[in-house]
């Protein structure tokens, strides 16, 4: 069942972490991700935030052939660049305003 109320909640959190939490920006974005993790596509209110979510998560997990040990997610923050993280954050901005939207 899809639950927008709980998304939007969540996004707000996660944005709250990526603009106000101390830190290099792959921390937050690592931050962010964990409190999103969970959420699914139903539970966006269309299918383009449910696509952006999509990309977005897959931009944060993309180095599937880790053997670090420490996990896909850090392991793909540690080998992107300050744009590429930068770009990641904005597309969480632009995610939490379409989510909240009207």
């Amino acid at each position: 069942m899809a639950n927008h109320g709980y998304a939007r909640e969540r996004l707000t959190l996660a944005v709250d972490i990526l603009v106000a939490a101390p830190g290099p920006i792959r921390d937050r974005l690592q931050e962010a991700y964990l409190t999103l993790q969970d959420l699914k596509a139903d539970d966006f209110r269309d299918d383009g935030q449910s696509r952006l979510w999509a990309g977005i998560r897959e931009d944060l997990i993309s180095n599937q052939t880790s053997q670090s040990g420490r996990g896909y997610l850090r392991d793909t923050l540690e080998a992107m660049d300050d744009s590429e993280a930068q770009s990641i954050a904005k597309r969480f901005l632009k995610l939490n305003g379409l989510a909240h939207e009207s």
